[in-house]
This record gives structure tokens, C-alpha cells and sequence, in this order.
């Protein structure tokens, strides 16, 4: 697994993320790579407090498989990858930003993939991302929430604007669902 391509927080409580760009960073790479979390940040198992006046922009998670034919190994997260705890989100950009798979395992959360708890989304902007699931000659992998993907919890999501997101697949696709959530 390749988590966090600028910033893994595993295990830690942070108070606050502000005022930061993170930009044209990547998490995993190569057909071999394995799962990949967190084009620009992971957040696993830990808590952070505060993200504001943060821009994600250009990130890519990009999986591949381990080695062995047809193993599914997913992208998620090509801007965010929460895996823990974030209280709020606040005036943050995610632009441009890619969650995608070198083989058949699925693409998730192009701008932010939730698995954990987020507490509030407020005043963000989510425009252009992509989650990609890939693909072989006999069967797709499925994508997910192009600007969001959550199967975790999000308390609210306020005032925010979803524009030009997208789930992209093969015609040998599984499924896509919800180019913006």
C-alpha cells in the first residue's frame, strides 16, 4: 500500500491543517504498486481536528495490481484519503484530483474518499475530479464518487459546490456511481 503522497497522518492527533496547497503529489505509480490512499493526505486512525483554506489540486492516488493476474487492488482518495477522524472541512479546494487503478480493482473519491467519520463539510468545493476503476480484457473495475465517495459517516455537508466531477469506466465496466457524491 502507498498512502499519502505529500502527508500520511497515522495514529496522531492533529489539531489543524490551514492555509496549505498540496499539489501534483501521488500515492502508488506503478502496475506493481499495490492499493494506493491519498494522492495528497491520508488520515488513518488517528484524529484531525480542523482542515480549512487547504487546495488539493492535481493529486493521484493510482493503484496497481501485487503481481498476480486479476488481483483488484483499489485507488482512493486521489486528493483525501480518511481512514480516521476529521472534525471539519472548511473552505477547502479539491481540483483536478484522480483516484485511479492499473488492473481490475476499483477507483474511489477522485477529490476525497471517506471511510471514516467526517464531522462537516462546509464552504468546500469539489470541481473536475475523477475516480477511474480499472480494467483488463475480461472485466472492469467500478469507480465511485468522482469529486466524493463516502461509505463511511459525514455529519453534513453545507453550502459547497460539486461541479465537473466524474466516474469514468471501460465497456467492460462493473459499475460507476455518482460523478459528484
Amino acid at each position: 500500500t502507498s498512502s499519502g503522497g505529500a502527508l500520511s497522518l497515522r495514529d496522531t492527533f492533529t489539531t489543524l491543517l490551514a492555509h496549505l496547497e498540496f499539489v501534483s503529489n501521488v500515492a502508488g505509480g506503478g502496475v506493481n504498486s499495490g492499493s494506493a490512499r491519498g494522492g495528497g493526505v491520508e488520515v488513518t486512525g488517528g484524529r484531525l481536528q480542523e482542515l480549512h483554506d487547504v487546495v488539493f489540486a492535481a493529486n493521484v492516488a493510482q493503484a496497481g495490481s501485487i503481481g498476480i493476474p486479476f488481483w483488484a487492488m483499489p485507488g482512493r482518495g486521489g486528493g483525501l484519503a480518511n481512514f480516521g477522524t476529521i472534525e471539519s472541512i472548511l473552505r477547502t479546494t479539491f481540483s483536478d484530483n484522480q483516484a485511479l487503478v492499473y488492473g481490475t480493482g476499483e477507483g474511489r473519491g477522485g477529490g476525497l474518499d471517506n471511510r471514516g467519520r467526517i464531522g462537516a463539510i462546509v464552504s468546500s468545493t469539489f470541481v473536475g475530479n475523477l475516480a477511474e476503476g480499472g480494467f483488463d480484457v475480461l472485466s472492469g473495475g467500478d469507480s465511485f464518487g468522482g469529486g466524493l465517495a463516502n461509505v463511511g459517516e459525514i455529519g453534513r455537508i453545507v453550502a459547497s459546490t460539486f461541479v465537473g466531477n466524474a466516474c469514468s469506466q471501460s465497456e467492460v465496466s462493473a459499475r460507476f456511481q455518482g460523478g459528484g457524491i
